[in-house]
């Protein structure tokens, strides 16, 4: 469910700064059988699009092979609006993002105080606002936030997250006409705490009736060894990546007059970390088993 971009950007708002940096492109697979057709989402200027986020996160932490204490966090819950701005001649659209809401939900093992101050610091992001522009195909070709109303730095392993909603929010077509059975894969690049993921999620067409349709996705991460700069890294520490082995599964339901399909996504994924300060080093191995789930709202 992620989109390849290209160079060409939306208005800039104000500082903002780009969060999203995506690559490759897309490759047809199979197409799939008869009847086939060129998928293409239709877009209208002015048309507002409400939807509501979900993300679930369990963590499994090992410092030097000794079993770390994990926060269990709770669901958190994000209502975002978006509205499409223009459309230019060839089709694309530009729209601009708005963050309404953000509520903490089930699950979690949070004491009141902790809850009551995360909820603080989650509400923050209310004030962001951003920019995107997506073409006919469903390929985000910009994605800007306006991060300049945030104060806490805390916020950045979220606005990580967000991005990969945002970007995972999509379904991109081939260019190719395409039937049920159809398989395409998608390759992008993903910065997340520091580190760039080659990422590729490979889609089936399971279902096609007029506009609307269903798909399953197959998600793979990779990164190479190497050093790596997460947020909070003290001046004199380096990190470097020793292992990442991230898979996920989804699947989607679209229909080509929304911009937004609905849909949800599983992520697990290993990682292993090396820390070097003053000749010594220490290994942080995490598991991560992560859920997105994102739905249309009224």
């Amino acid at each position: 469910m992620t989109a390849p971009a290209s160079a060409s950007a939306p208005a800039a708002l104000g500082s903002a700064r780009p969060i999203s940096k995506h690559g490759a492109g897309i490759e047809l697979i199979e197409a799939g059988r008869e009847p086939r057709s060129a998928l293409r989402y239709s877009f209208s200027a002015g048309h507002t699009e409400k939807l509501k986020v979900l993300t679930s996160t369990a963590i499994s932490i090992e410092l030097s092979g000794r079993k770390a204490e994990s926060p269990s966090l709770p669901e958190v819950e994000l209502g975002i609006s978006i509205q499409v701005l223009e459309v230019r001649p060839d089709g694309t659209a530009r729209r601009e993002i708005a963050l309404q809401r953000v509520e903490l939900g089930a699950g979690g093992a949070l004491d009141p105080s902790t809850k009551r101050e995360l909820e603080g610091t989650l509400g923050e992001i209310t004030k962001l606002k951003g920019r995107d522009a997506i073409d006919r195909r469903g390929r985000m070709r910009a994605l800007e936030l306006d991060t300049t109303a945030l104060a806490d730095p805390r916020l950045g392993q979220l606005l990580d997250q967000l991005q990969q909603s945002l970007g995972q929010m999509g379904a991109p077509f081939p260019e190719e006409p395409i039937g049920v059975g159809a398989r395409w894969a998608v390759t992008s690049e993903v910065v997340q705490q520091g580190m760039k993921l080659q990422q590729v999620a490979t889609y089936e067409l399971t279902e096609l009736s007029g506009d609307k349709g269903a798909a399953r996705i197959e998600l793979k991460q990779f990164a190479p060894r190497g050093s790596v700069t997460p947020p909070g890294l003290p001046p004199n520490v380096k990190a470097e990546i020793v292992s990442l082995d991230s898979k996920g599964l989804g699947k989607l339901r679209f229909d080509l007059k929304r911009s937004v399909p609905e849909g949800q996504l599983r992520t697990k994924a290993k990682i292993k970390v090396r820390t070097t300060s003053a000749g010594r080093q220490e290994d942080t191995s995490m598991d991560l088993d992560v859920r997105v789930r994102f739905q249309p709202e009224k």
